[in-house]
């Protein structure tokens, strides 16, 4: 992969983040959040890579492998996700949403599906 221009080398640096364990994420989450000056509504991309972890566990999704997706989710974690990511979206009550759901934010955090359409 070139990186040719800023957006191309951030992107990549963001896909890159997504293949990152969780305990990574979790400090790196922790010390944006200890240097920040605001306490709530941080939308930086280590709380949504956290996020999407938590999305993953109850919906019983493996990093990028969303077959056995499940429509359980807490609506604890549903509002996390509305506030953290600015959805508007209902909360998915079938696999096929999860799913959708589950790509606009991974594509949010880093366009890894670009150009893929699920039915």
């Amino acid at each position: 992969m070139y990186v040719y221009d800023r957006a191309t080398f951030e992107n990549h640096g963001k896909t890159v983040l997504l293949m990152k364990d969780k305990e990574f994420i979790k400090e790196k989450s922790k010390d944006m959040m200890s240097n920040s000056y605001k306490e709530f509504g941080i939308h930086n991309v280590f709380s949504k890579i956290e996020l999407l972890g938590v999305f993953e566990k109850e919906t019983k999704i493996k990093r990028f492998n969303y077959d056995d997706a499940i429509p359980k989710l807490t609506d604890a974690t549903w509002n996390m996700v509305l506030k953290l990511f600015r959805k508007t979206t209902k909360k998915p009550e079938n696999k096929v949403d999860v799913i959708k759901e589950y790509v606009s934010m991974v594509n949010n955090i880093a366009k890894v599906y670009e150009g893929k359409k699920l039915r």
